[in-house]
């Protein structure tokens, strides 16, 4: 009689095993990865959204900056020469104004362009949405021109070289964001593990318990830690 039981007891104690602790683990590392996946896409979230507004931003900055370097530029260029030949060669010849310029339209008083882009040829006529559009290049409070700004990413793919500073510096606050993201990402895993942990405690006291009384220890108690199901079911335990 005493071995059956002890043989039955070994049997229990086995099933208890196999059916509690798998579980266990799984539910631990099921509510790992949920709060690793929460805290990751809440991380490329916030990452793309400051991502693309610093390049907004910085973006319309450079560009309010740009157009008036260059704008000082052609004034002074027009009132030496009382003309726009050669403007391509003297912008040229400075890589900055070159890389300003990749962005504009030139065209004389009477709207024909004097220097292209690719979505606007030389030669060719500013229509009157164009000219509205443009800004007015006075000389001696005479108007000389229109520069008309087309699209600043035509001029970001350079020429080969390094990367202008403007390009750099966004590149570098890029990188930054993506680090700072793993980070978040990486302290969000650690966190989801502790509480992940926290939460499966209880879980594992009862599984303890529910072996110690299968190997024939029927004085189990365990904690009651909290009011939620969980605590419910350690006070149905101990009951």
């Amino acid at each position: 009689m005493a071995w059956a039981i002890a043989s039955r007891g070994k049997n229990l104690l086995t099933a208890s095993r196999r059916l509690v602790a798998a579980p266990l683990r799984s539910l631990t590392l099921k509510l790992t990865l949920a709060f690793a996946l929460v805290g990751l896409i809440g991380v490329l979230l916030v990452t793309l959204m400051i991502a693309l507004r610093t390049r907004a931003e910085f973006n319309r900055f450079l560009s309010t900056r740009d157009q008036t370097i260059l704008l000082d530029a052609l004034r002074d260029y027009y009132a030496k020469q009382g003309g726009w030949q050669g403007v391509e060669g003297m912008l040229a010849e400075n890589p900055q104004l070159l890389f300003y310029s990749r962005s504009i339209a030139l065209a004389d008083a009477q709207g024909t362009i004097v220097l292209g882009h690719p979505i606007i040829r030389a030669n060719k006529q500013l229509s009157s949405e164009q000219i509205g559009q443009s800004t007015p290049v006075q000389v001696n409070d005479q108007l000389a021109g229109y520069m008309l700004v087309l699209n600043r990413s035509a001029g970001l793919g350079g020429a080969g070289g390094p990367a202008p500073p403007e390009i750099a510096f966004l590149q570098r606050v890029t990188w930054a964001s993506a680090i700072s993201g793993l980070f978040a990402v990486l302290i969000a895993v650690l966190l989801g593990v502790l509480l992940a942990r926290s939460l499966t405690r209880p879980i594992r006291e009862l599984t303890l318990a529910t072996q110690a009384m299968a190997g024939g220890q029927l004085d189990q108690q365990v904690v009651v830690r909290s009011r939620d199901d969980i605590g419910v079911l350690a006070a149905s335990f101990n009951h």
